[in-house]
């Protein structure tokens, strides 16, 4: 049983992918620059705030049928959940894990929460709307609200800032791959570990596969160099450039926990030495 562990997922592109259709374009530009947009209590005062910033969506219809568009997408996504993605959430409910939902979303976006297939698995939501504030702050409030569990891992594409926001209070990350594959310097920075398929995801969690490297040897002059590494790739390539840089490696190992705030950095010779496989 894993009921000291506490699993923290994004839901949009992460559980659920939503297609607004025609909506999505003005949705993904409002989404940083208008904070307030989120906060709007139903869908027509939504569309109206599109609407008044961009006029052409009037070509579409009315402001009551663009909205029935927008609620019905969404209703959609949160009632037509990927079969793959029950079953993960069944297997780590099962396993005994503890799971909170956080997510940046309006009241239309989760209008139909109550009702969808997803809302069994949760201990917790914290939603936007209804905190007043989006993420990476709400991340924080999540794990205050689940009692700062020591052992937690955040589930999410990496949008918003939510990598950073749970890297903030000690979280692990996992990066989801399954509906987005965002490659932004931004992203990764705060990536711990990755997961392709939900069911990469349950067995490696299961397996307690999410495991730093720690690397230990001694560069010129007799200096200690180290690294923590996410993963076995990294690891590898922080043997291959300690050794291009003159360094001996003594010892490596896994840890759950790493030592050091920083990962995938090379330490050695007096050097901070950014750790990348060749390929990424």
């Amino acid at each position: 049983m894993k009921k000291d562990v506490v699993l923290f997922f994004d839901l949009f592109d992460t559980l659920v992918k939503v297609d607004r259709g025609y909506l999505e374009a003005y949705f993904d530009r409002e989404t940083d620059r208008l904070g307030d947009i989120g906060f709007l209590s139903d869908s027509v005062s939504t569309i109206k705030r599109l609407v008044s910033l961009y006029p052409e969506l009037n070509g579409h219809g009315f402001v009551s049928d663009i909205a029935n568009d927008y609620e019905e997408s969404m209703r959609k996504s949160l009632m037509e959940v990927p079969k793959k993605v029950l079953k993960m959430l069944d297997n780590l409910k099962s396993a005994g894990y503890r799971m909170c939902i956080v997510s940046d979303a309006s009241y239309t976006d989760i209008l139909y929460w109550d009702e969808s297939p997803l809302s069994q698995y949760f201990e917790k939501t914290v939603f936007s709307c209804e905190r007043g504030k989006t993420k990476p702050r709400l991340v924080q409030d999540a794990w205050v609200e689940m009692g700062f569990p020591e052992t937690c891992f955040y589930i999410g594409d990496g949008g918003h800032d939510e990598l950073m926001g749970a890297k903030s209070v000690g979280m692990q990350t996992i990066k989801a791959e399954w509906f987005l594959n965002r490659r932004l310097e931004s992203i990764y920075k705060y990536t711990d570990f990755y997961a392709k398929t939900p069911e990469q995801l349950v067995y490696k969690l299961k397996n307690d596969e999410f495991k730093f490297y720690e690397l230990k040897g001694v560069g010129d002059a007799m200096s200690y160099t180290y690294a923590t590494c996410s993963t076995e790739r990294h690891a590898r390539r922080a043997q291959q450039m300690l050794i291009s840089e003159g360094g001996v490696l003594s010892e490596v190992q896994t840890t759950d926990r790493p030592t050091r705030k920083k990962t995938d950095v090379l330490y050695i010779n007096g050097m901070e030495l950014e750790v990348r496989p060749l390929i990424y």
